[in-house]
């Protein structure tokens, strides 16, 4: 009888998988079941603005909820 060990690569089973990555935000799952949104870093020039980035935040951080929740 010929025995096989196969290990598994430690790429194979990622950590936190990412459920969500936007341009502003990603979306990770942790061990423990919860999800973790991750901001992604700011790109602030001249034309930046608080109010623009929030929103589409928002609308980043809705958009990945609502297709984990709908599913």
């Amino acid at each position: 009888m010929i025995c096989v060990q196969m290990t598994l690569p430690p790429t194979a089973c990622r950590r936190n998988p990412r459920l969500f990555d936007g341009r502003y935000i990603s979306l990770t799952r942790w061990n423990d079941g919860t999800l973790r949104p991750n901001l992604k870093p700011m790109r602030v020039d001249r034309q930046f603005s608080v109010d623009d980035y929030s929103i589409r935040v928002m609308g980043e951080l809705r958009r990945a909820l609502k297709g984990l929740v709908e599913r």
